[in-house]
């Protein structure tokens, strides 16, 4: 990432331009497309900066459509070395794809050990994925729910339990 982009970047990211003013500002040699974004965060995440890794991350935000960069969320999701886990399941949640669910299944089995860094109970982060599986709504989503359910770390199994019982009324 060149240094205009990461002064733009980091201006939007502390307030003091918006994202239409970052738009507007954008260099026109620089084309914010699906590869781009792609190749600034897998570039971010090989050097296992958090910083440089979380202002990549918002090229993500910035792009219209997340749907393209489905597979991108799935490996942000199980990456350790960032701070936006919570906004990248939201919108993981809001995509709803069924393709999602294994890798919230692979996110629920590290017990979120990883995500130590939130400062938050794992009960807290369960929820994130609580939603995400039940906005997802599919058969084996359910079923992701019903396992952590019963196998889960007790603030899992709780929120999963919880979740449940919304579901099912």
């Amino acid at each position: 990432m060149d240094a205009r982009i990461k002064q733009l970047l980091t201006a939007y990211e502390l307030g003091t331009i918006t994202e239409d003013a970052l738009l507007a500002s954008w260099p026109p040699d620089v084309y914010l497309t699906k590869e781009y974004v792609e190749d600034e965060i897998s570039s971010a995440i090989a050097k296992l900066a958090p910083n440089e890794l979380d202002r990549s991350i918002r090229l993500l935000w910035i792009f219209d459509d997340h749907a393209q960069l489905l597979d991108l969320l799935h490996q942000l999701v199980l990456v350790p070395h960032h701070y936006q886990h919570q906004y990248i399941v939201r919108s993981l949640q809001l995509l709803g794809n069924p393709r999602s669910v294994p890798v919230l299944r692979t996110a629920l089995e590290t017990n979120f050990d990883y995500l130590a860094y939130t400062g938050s109970k794992r009960r807290v982060i369960a929820k994130w994925f609580s939603w995400a599986l039940h906005d997802i709504g599919t058969p084996e989503a359910i079923q992701t729910m019903r396992q952590f359910a019963e196998i889960g770390k007790k603030g899992i199994r709780k929120e999963m339990r919880y979740r449940l019982g919304k579901l099912e009324g």
